[in-house]
């Protein structure tokens, strides 16, 4: 009977890319338009191409006053939300690699 490890190996890349990535989204897609829209937000676009412009909100001055770190994430581009994404994408296939890595120097 093969060992549970042995059996998910194969999964750890692409959950390593995909779960990130996939947060990245839903936030970018659900949870900051939700946000804005709860914040009465005016939704500010840079740009305009084939993928769609770079979108944030922008608030009055009032709610910024009083949810200072809802209005600060919601101004943030969607960009920035995607690098964030990318880099975590980086920091998990990294660290994929270091564990298969001293596994290797363990069983040499």
């Amino acid at each position: 009977m093969t060992d549970v490890r042995t059996r998910l190996r194969p999964l750890a890349l692409p959950l390593c890319i995909s779960i990130p990535l996939g947060i990245g989204v839903a936030i970018n897609g659900l949870v900051r338009p939700f946000l804005a829209n709860m914040l009465n937000g005016r939704l500010a676009r840079k740009g305009a191409s084939v993928r769609g412009g770079d979108r944030w909100w922008e608030f009055d001055e009032a709610t910024r006053a009083t949810h200072p770190l809802l209005t600060g994430f919601l101004q943030m581009s969607d960009g920035i939300v995607g690098l964030v994404a990318l880099a975590l994408v980086v920091l998990a296939v990294t660290g994929l690699w270091v564990v298969e890595w001293r596994r290797k120097q363990r069983s040499e």
